[in-house]
């Protein structure tokens, strides 16, 4: 799944500021960029102190993650039902399992 940053403060590559710090995405530029690297072992010293960007953090990484969730589904929503027109298949179900 590819994931597109197309405006200033769009976030990608976040894995630093999980436990795992399993690095699970890549990069490629299209056009001349600047980028915004956290030291995530500052940032978790930072969190240590102040509990209140721990939460504002984790508000930001929450919506972040849940409006990519969402999306998700959509595309594979979309692909069930291109699936469903060029198959014709009479029962197709949609990501929650239900029949559309």
């Amino acid at each position: 799944m590819a994931e597109t940053v197309e405006k200033p403060g769009d976030v990608f590559g976040m894995a630093a500021l999980s436990k795992s710090h399993v690095y699970n995405v890549t990069a490629k530029c299209i056009e001349k960029m600047t980028a915004f690297a956290i030291d995530a072992a500052g940032l978790q010293e930072i969190i240590r102190h102040e509990p209140r960007v721990a939460i504002e953090v984790m508000a930001e990484l929450a919506q972040l993650y849940s409006n990519r969730l969402n999306s998700t589904r959509a595309a594979v929503t979309n692909l069930f039902r291109i699936f469903k027109s060029q198959t014709h298949k009479s029962a197709v179900y949609d990501v929650y399992g239900e029949q559309e």
